[in-house]
This record gives C-alpha cells, sequence and structure tokens, in this order.
C-alpha cells in the first residue's frame, strides 16, 4: 500500500507543527528512519510558516509529501502586499524497482522595505539495514564479494536577478544542494551536486559526470550480515530583502533520482531484506530508469534533466559553467 501525505498551503504567520513526529529512534532498525519532505516560508524577524512530514515503517513503497507552504498576503501589511514566499518539497521511495527520488523548490521576492523574505525546502530519503546473505549450495562462511551499482540523473538551478558582486551573503542569496550519501563494505563516501548564486559551486563523486556507473565493493560471507546505507537529499534555500532600491527575486529549485541494486560475484547467493524481502539486483540500473524516475519540479526555478541519450554532453557543459563562474 502507497503511503501518501498531503498538507495545504500555509498563511502567513501562520506556525504548522509536524504532521508525523519523528519516529527515528532506533536508527538503522528503522530503514526509512529520517526520510522527509519539508518547507518553510517567512517575512521580516518573527514571521514563520513551516511544515514537515516524515515517514517511517515497513512500507515498501511510500510517498513523502508533497509539503507546500506559501506566504500569503498580509493584511496588516498593506505595503508588503507582493512579499512571494513559495516553497514544496516531495520524496518518494519504491524499494523493490531500487528508487529514491527527491525534488524541492522554492521562490522568494521583496517589495517591501526592511523585509527579508525567505523560503526553504528540504526532501529526504535515508534507508539504512543490515541485508542477509544465503545460500541453498554455499555452507555457511563461504567468503563472498558483494557490489552496490547506483546511477543518478538530476537537474538543478540557484538564480537571484541581483548581481552577484552586490550580494551580501547574509541577505541575498539563492542556493541549491544536492547529495548522495552511502555506507557499503564499511566505506562512507558522499557525492555533492551544490549552486549558489553568488557563483560558489561544488560538485564532486557521481554528480560529476552523471554519465558514469557507480560501484562499490563489500567482502562479507554466507550466513552474515553486511550493512548498507543509502540517503539522498536536496535542501533549497532562498532569501531576498531589496537592495540599492532594487526589488530581488530569487528561487531554486533540484530534483534527483538514483537507482540501484545489489548482487554477489558468487554464483548461488541470495542477499535479502529482513524489512522487505527481496534486495533489487542490477536490472533497473539504467541511465533511462533513472531519468524515468525523476520527479517533476513544483515550485522554483527552471531545471533541465538530461535525457539518456544527451547525458554524454553534460561533462562538458558542467566544465563550461564552473569556467563561467570562475570568471565572475
Amino acid at each position: 500500500m502507497r503511503l501518501r501525505l498531503a498538507l495545504a498551503a500555509t498563511a502567513f504567520l501562520a506556525v504548522a507543527g509536524r504532521a508525523r513526529a519523528d519516529h527515528c529512534t532506533s536508527f538503522p532498525f528503522d530503514p526509512f528512519c529520517g526520510s522527509r519532505a519539508s518547507a518553510n516560508a517567512g517575512s521580516g524577524n518573527s514571521s514563520l510558516a513551516s511544515q514537515e512530514i516524515d515517514a517511517v515503517g515497513d512500507d515498501p513503497e511510500q510517498t513523502v509529501g508533497p509539503v507546500h507552504t506559501m506566504r500569503l498576503p498580509d493584511p496588516m501589511d498593506p505595503v508588503g502586499q507582493g512579499n512571494l514566499s513559495d516553497e514544496s518539497a516531495l520524496a518518494t521511495i519504491d524499494f523493490a524497482a531500487g528508487v529514491f527520488a527527491v525534488e524541492a523548490g522554492t521562490e522568494s521576492g521583496a517589495v517591501d522595505f526592511g523585509k527579508i523574505v525567505s523560503a526553504g525546502a528540504h526532501a529526504r530519503v535515508a534507508y539504512d539495514e543490515y541485508l542477509t546473505i544465503s545460500s541453498a549450495s554455499l555452507p555457511p562462511g563461504t567468503p563472498v564479494t558483494l557490489r552496490l551499482r547506483y546511477r543518478v540523473a538530476f537537474g538543478a538551478n540557484a538564480l537571484h536577478d541581483v548581481p552577484a558582486a552586490s550580494v551580501n551573503g547574509n541577505t541575498q542569496y539563492a542556493l541549491a544542494d544536492l547529495q548522495l550519501n552511502m555506507t557499503f563494505g564499511g566505506v562512507y563516501t558522499t557525492n555533492r551536486w551544490y549552486d549558489s548564486a553568488d557563483g560558489t559551486s561544488i560538485v564532486n563523486g557521481i554528480f560529476d559526470d552523471p554519465t558514469q556507473l557507480g560501484e562499490k565493493t563489500a567482502q562479507a560471507a554466507v550466513g552474515q550480515t553486511s550493512r548498507l546505507v543509502l540517503e539522498i537529499r536536496t535542501d533549497e534555500n532562498s532569501q531576498a530583502t531589496i537592495y540599492m532600491n532594487t526589488f530581488p527575486n530569487a528561487s531554486t529549485a533540484a530534483t534527483a533520482a538514483v537507482v540501484f541494486g545489489v548482487e554477489a560475484d558468487e554464483a548461488g547467493v541470495t542477499i535479502g531484506s529482513p524489512k522487505f524481502g527481496a534486495v533489487p539486483d542490477f536490472a533497473g540500473v539504467t541511465a533511462a530508469h533513472a531519468f524515468a524516475s525523476v520527479l517533476s519540479i513544483d515550485v522554483g526555478a527552471p531545471v533541465t534533466v538530461p535525457e539518456p541519450g544527451a547525458l554524454a554532453s553534460i561533462g562538458a557543459a558542467c566544465a563550461a559553467l564552473a569556467a563561467r563562474r570562475g570568471r565572475r
């Protein structure tokens, strides 16, 4: 059964608590511990609208979100009627298909002097479990080599219409931050795509070249367990305030899907999830599957996700983008 939780837009000055409490008390024994979607909007120093939902359980197919907050007109502030703050976030999980996906986006716009208009949206899928290793043909204790393979498809953007040279990092910004973190074979690795409208860019791991097939190995034995941790998350933030008689707008957005599978080099080995049964194999670890699993952006900056046939040029495009930012 699909778990689907939805939250309506929240009015300016309203504060909404979490729709579900964070039940993450026995990590890693709650495999979806901390999978969540959250969004928040603000204008001024004390005005806030925020929403968050969190999914923990043994349903292998879940949708977390959408979460959507919006700063609505404040009747007590006629001058600032046009202040804009809008954001949304969504995360999906399909363990049997080997798919985790997230999307989030924000928009901020200021028309009232002295008001800082901010927006934040965050989506996260976190999985942590000890996989079982069994075999009907190999005796307990037989050494085996496990392989985790994965691919990503993603798009992200951070825009601000105040020139980067004029941006004060404390009051004007737009940033998009994507991360894919994992532990396999006792080794932790992180992959990141970070972009800010002030010109800061951090790209590493599989995001540096999404045409590549990621692979990690783990040494184990029949009858033992092997820990797998996968976390994909996106954090989007935008903030605007009137600057030098300009009325800035900021927007961010990011969407990413990771497809994964685990197999053993040795024949006759079964890898299982105590919570969800069979672990996905390599069949779905394709660029086309990753692209097809990407979530559409609901709010925020325009984002392009390269189709599998266009991925060959993405490395050159990233290099050109980095070169342009280096000249700012």
